[in-house]
């Protein structure tokens, strides 16, 4: 009778002793297979944007679709945040605002494309801007236009 009670003793104890590192490990492992998720969730609001420089073309997916649009550099029109970064070598800025007698001028295209989307974003308020004129230029697009 002592060797089955030494022996249920000694499972016990390997028991209790195996508690706290297997729940260690199992902490571990869901840490480690959660993590990535975390970051994902961090990347939600961020649009899908590439840009291609041999046929100088930009390329977004709005969020309501899932096909992508392409759009010509000359065609698209942004909106830009002056910077300004420190680095080893200094301190930089980029995005200097040119003079007005040497902006760009839009195209008519442009102009009608641009008013397309003012109207659509005025009759639908909420929606975001790059959805609102990936809408029109695909349609600008399918149309031949």
């Amino acid at each position: 009778m002592r060797g089955l009670t030494d022996a249920v003793m000694s499972f016990w104890d390997a028991v209790l002793f195996g508690i706290p590192y297997g729940m260690g490990f199992t902490l571990f492992g869901l840490l480690i297979a959660l993590l990535p998720r975390f970051s994902y969730f961090k990347l939600q609001g961020v649009v899908p944007t590439r840009f291609n420089r041999q046929r100088r073309e930009v390329c977004l997916v709005p969020s309501d679709s899932d096909d992508p649009v392409f759009v010509l550099w000359e065609d698209i029109q942004a909106w830009v945040i002056q910077a300004q970064g420190a680095t080893q070598y200094g301190v930089q800025r980029w995005s200097e605002p040119l003079p007005e007698s040497e902006r760009a001028q839009p195209s008519d295209t442009l102009k009608r494309l641009s008013r397309k989307v003012r109207e659509k974003q005025q009759a639908r308020p909420g929606r975001l801007p790059h959805e609102v004129f990936a809408e029109v230029y695909g349609f600008n697009l399918r149309a031949g236009m």
